[in-house]
This record gives C-alpha cells, sequence and structure tokens, in this order.
C-alpha cells in the first residue's frame, strides 16, 4: 500500500474586519444560504462510510498527536491500554486490567492476550515499553508529553504485563492513558513504509482499521483489518473528506456524498433536527475555546490591556447569533465538566469598562492581529470575525487571518518575539473529566508549555500558578486538590492571559440510517462500530 502526502499549496486569507453590526448580521445571512436540500440516498452499501471533517492532519505520528480532531482520525487505527467511555468512566482497551499500588508510585497493567498489530507482530509488553520509552524520548516532538512527566520508568515483568513507575503520585494517570500519544504503534513498523525512529507517516496499529493513504488536502482512507481482536467493523472502508467549510459538510451529508459530518454551521442545527432522514447528536465535551494574547509581547504586557480586550467582547450575543447556542460561557479556565472545576467569574460584556482600562493602561492606539483555524472549531472564522468587529468598537484596531489547521499549527509556534500583538484562537479540552485538570497546564497555560514543546500560545508564565498546579497534580487528598486547583484557576483568571470565550459541544450530523456513533466528553467521536439501522 502507497502512502501519499502530497501537500496543496495555499495562501493564507487575510480577511478585514467591519463593522460589529454588521460583522454579526453579515455572518448571520451567509449562514442561512446555506439552505437545507433535500437528502438523497443510495441503497445501504457496507462498502464504505464515508465522514466530512473540517481539520487537516497536521501529523500522522502517533506519539506526536495533540489534536483530538486528528487523534479521531488516527483512532481507527490505533488503541490505548484504556478507553473512555461516552460517560466519562474508564473501561480496558489493551489492558484487560490495572491496579496502583498504595503509595500510588506503580501502576501494573494486565494485556490482552493474542493481539497482533497489522503488520502480523505480536502486541505485547515490549511493545509497550517502546512506545513509552518514544513518548518520553526528548528527540521525539511530543506536544502532549506532560501528561506522563511523572513516569520514571517503564517494566516488561512478562510478555503480559508492564508496571509503570511514577516519580510521584499522579491520580490522574491512567485516565490520562486515553490520550493519542499513549496509544500504541507497532516496533516493527519503524523504519518501513516511509518510516522512521523520528517521524513516523504510516501508522500501525492494533486497530479495527488498517491505514491506507493520506492526500494532503483532500482525504484519508482505511480499510477493515479482517483480523481485529475485537468486534469486527460492518464497514470495509472508511475515508474522511478534508473539507474545512461547515457548508459543504453540511451539503455533503444532505446529498447522500457523507454518511457523517463533524460540526454542522450552527445557524442550522435547529432545520436539521427536523429532517427525518438525517439525525444530528450533540454531545458535551470539556472544550473550551479561547483567544490567546501573546502575554510576551509589549501590546499585552499590562494586565489591564488583557482584562480590557475581555470586556470588549460580547460572548452571549456571538454564543446566539453565530454558534446559534452550540456553547455557553466560561466562568473560569476550565470546562465545568473537568473535576476540580471553580467557578472563578464572569468577564461581562461591559465596552465602556474595556476602553476605560485601555486608557488607563495608555493603549489608546493599540493594533492586534487575529489568527485562527478555519474549520476546525465551530464558526471558528465567523467568530473571529466577530471578535475583532468588538475590539474595533473599543478603539483597538484589528486584522483577521485564517488558514487550514496543519498551516495554523505552524502559525502559532513561532516564537514569541516574531508573533508580536498577535492573539490566536486555540481551544483545550482534556483526555477525560478527571485527567484534564492536570493536563490543562502542561498542555494549555504551563511555563513549560511554550510552543513547541505545547500548546501554550499565549506564552503565559506565573510562578505561583506552576506551583500550585504541580502541587494539586500529586495531591491525592481530593478536597485538598480541588483547594489547589482553584486557587490557580482564580489566579490565571484574574491574569486574563486569554479572552475567555466558551466552552462548545461536538455536534455531528449522520444519516438517520446509521446507528453506532457516539460523542465523547473529550471531544472525540467513536465512528468505528458505525453500521445501518437493523444490519447484522
Amino acid at each position: 500500500m502507497k502512502v501519499i502526502q502530497s501537500e496543496r499549496a495555499r495562501k493564507p486569507t487575510r480577511q478585514r474586519s467591519h463593522a460589529l453590526s454588521l460583522a454579526l448580521a453579515g455572518v448571520f445571512v451567509a449562514a442561512m444560504a446555506t439552505g437545507l436540500p433535500h437528502i438523497s440516498q443510495a441503497a445501504p452499501s457496507n462498502d464504505l462510510f464515508t465522514i466530512g471533517a473540517g481539520t487537516e492532519p497536521d501529523t500522522l505520528d502517533v506519539q506526536g498527536q495533540g489534536s483530538t480532531a486528528v487523534m479521531n482520525y488516527m483512532e481507527f487505527v490505533v488503541e490505548p491500554l484504556v478507553r473512555l467511555e461516552p460517560d466519562g468512566s474508564l473501561s480496558p482497551a489493551l489492558a484487560e486490567s490495572w491496579e496502583t499500588s498504595e503509595d500510588g508510585l506503580q501502576v501494573t497493567f494486565h494485556l490482552r492476550k493474542n493481539v497482533k498489530f497489522q503488520d502480523g507482530s505480536p502486541f505485547n509488553a515490549e511493545a509497550v515499553k517502546f512506545n513509552f520509552d518514544r513518548v518520553l524520548d526528548k528527540k521525539i516532538r511530543v506536544p502532549l508529553r506532560g501528561y506522563f512527566e511523572t513516569v520514571d520508568k517503564v517494566k516488561a515483568l512478562d510478555d503480559h504485563t508492564v508496571r509503570i513507575t511514577l516519580t510521584a503520585p499522579t491520580p490522574a494517570f491512567v485516565g490520562s492513558l486515553v490520550t493519542g500519544p499513549a496509544a500504541m504503534m507497532s516496533p516493527a513498523s519503524i523504519n518501513k513504509h516511509g518510516n522512521s525512529y523520528e517521524k513516523i507517516v504510516y501508522p500501525v496499529g492494533t486497530g479495527p482499521f488498517k491505514f491506507r493513504e493520506y492526500v494532503g488536502g483532500d482525504h484519508l482512507t482505511f480499510d477493515r483489518w479482517d483480523s481485529y481482536w475485537g468486534k469486527k467493523p460492518y464497514y470495509k472502508t472508511i475515508k474522511i473528506l478534508i473539507m474545512p467549510e461547515p457548508a459543504s459538510r453540511e451539503a455533503a451529508v444532505l446529498s447522500g456524498q457523507a454518511d457523517m459530518i463533524m460540526q454542522p454551521p450552527s445557524v442550522d442545527i435547529d432545520k436539521l433536527k427536523k429532517n427525518p432522514k438525517i439525525k444530528v447528536i450533540i454531545g458535551p465535551t470539556t472544550r473550551v475555546v479561547y483567544m490567546a494574547m501573546n502575554n510576551q509581547s509589549t501590546a499585552f504586557s499590562d494586565v489591564r490591556v488583557r482584562q480590557a480586550l475581555n470586556y470588549a467582547v460580547d460572548k452571549q450575543s456571538i454564543i446566539k447569533n453565530i454558534l446559534f447556542g452550540a456553547a455557553t460561557p466560561t466562568h473560569s479556565p476550565l470546562s465545568n465538566l473537568m473535576a476540580s472545576y471553580c467557578d472563578t467569574g464572569f468577564y461581562k460584556y461591559d465596552p465602556e469598562k474595556a476602553r476605560k482600562l485601555l486608557s488607563e493602561a495608555g493603549a489608546t492606539d493599540l493594533t492586534v492581529k487575529l489568527i485562527a483555524p478555519n474549520g476546525h472549531y465551530i464558526q471558528d472564522r465567523q467568530a473571529t470575525q466577530a471578535i475583532a468587529a468588538y475590539f474595533q468598537q473599543v478603539g483597538v484596531k484589528s486584522t483577521v487571518r485564517t488558514t487550514d489547521w496543519a498551516t495554523y499549527l505552524a502559525w502559532v509556534a513561532e516564537p514569541s518575539a516574531k508573533q508580536g500583538a498577535q492573539i490566536n484562537m486555540f481551544g483545550y479540552a482534556g483526555s477525560t473529566p478527571a485527567a484534564a485538570t492536570p493536563g490543562f497546564a502542561l498542555f494549555a497555560a504551563g511555563s513549560s508549555a511554550f510552543p513547541p514543546n505545547g500548546y501554550n500560545t499565549a506564552f503565559y508564565q506565573n510562578e505561583k500558578f506552576d506551583k500550585l498546579w504541580k502541587e494539586a497534580g500529586k495531591e491525592p487528598d481530593k478536597q485538598k486538590r480541588d483547594d489547589l486547583y482553584c486557587q490557580a484557576q482564580k489566579i490565571m483568571w484574574a491574569d486574563a492571559p486569554w479572552v475567555f470565550l466558551w466552552n462548545q459541544g461536538i455536534p455531528i450530523v449522520t444519516s438517520a440510517n446509521i446507528t453506532g456513533v457516539e460523542t465523547l466528553p473529550n471531544e472525540m467521536y467513536r465512528a468505528y462500530d458505525a453500521r445501518p439501522l437493523n444490519s447484522n
């Protein structure tokens, strides 16, 4: 099988924000103009299941995963030791069971027997050790390595038993194993199919589907693996179409060109729910979306400027008119679905206060650049345009630039000095509600997570915040742990390194005759068990 990874040349789009009323009205009219065509479906077949998605993969490297959207693609191929369930609980995957020592420093996993990788090599304890060693290897780019920073060593006790020793008790460690980097790939696939130890382009796992190809800017294809150890998938082939525009994805599912799509236009969700030929699923998630200000830039060095931009944005209006109710305003840097969530307040819409704070800070002639992905978060491009318009209303000159997800990640990974007065749209979704809390700082807000080591794209740094978060992640007593996390959340909320926005759900649309698709609280979906209703 051939791996195709052609990258289409693209020119980043540059869009200038308009007056607030025009921005909101224009977005609304454009969304309404898409219409809802009638659906036309072919007879059910088990040959192909097609998914329309908006995110271009930034990598196919198993340990290099950082985006839940791309992890979803990978989940067809690779599997973790522990699986996340829709209710937020954990269940066995490649590990049948596990236990933690009384001191919390050792976790022992008992692996499934008679499981093989898709290249025929055995899945065993040595394979688990290989994968964890690669996660911890600083030569490999692992954006979510922070989840595993307390791992001291991994030892294969026998073919089917692995012991992981930690440097400190880590209550959320097992929950963090549902993340993409903790999935298992075949050690034998290194140096094959164009792979190298440093970079994986052709993933080989134990999952229900085998990777066939990735055509940049167009699609990914996976073929059913008939030797899968678990329940056999119904469909022979999964094809993921890369479609950044929500209207295009909607048209695809309504015309029968796609069996399932991610994130339809928010304006159409209510109408879609009334269409008997399709099914709308909106699952709650831990995803918090925000605008990360470059805190290392002199433009945002004064906390009054950062707070002013929070007061400048009418989040409720954007949620109502652009996201059409597919989100709720945040009252903390964390989603209220996360463990140790603490309500820290709310930056209500107050343009007069925003102007006053900007004046006090001497930032009366501020010019900022807003960048955002297109098709990754719900209505991301449209919401960013509206935010820019709100900034204009308080005297902050704003420009907007959007692009595909893979290119966008390269933009936000640039050094802070090069970014200047730049604000980027980003979102955090924890691996599980329990593991999300320690993972948050390691992924999105801790000083050790500056790009390219993580996704603290605000370059936020506060020693007290870091100290509290680290102490909390190792605290076995839940009440004490919650208190430490709450203190940290309040510090970050007051520091305002972000424009705090909303907690979004995960909207999915499928053909009405499809069953077996479910959403997870970490903003992922599970579709490898998709099948027509009444199928055998």
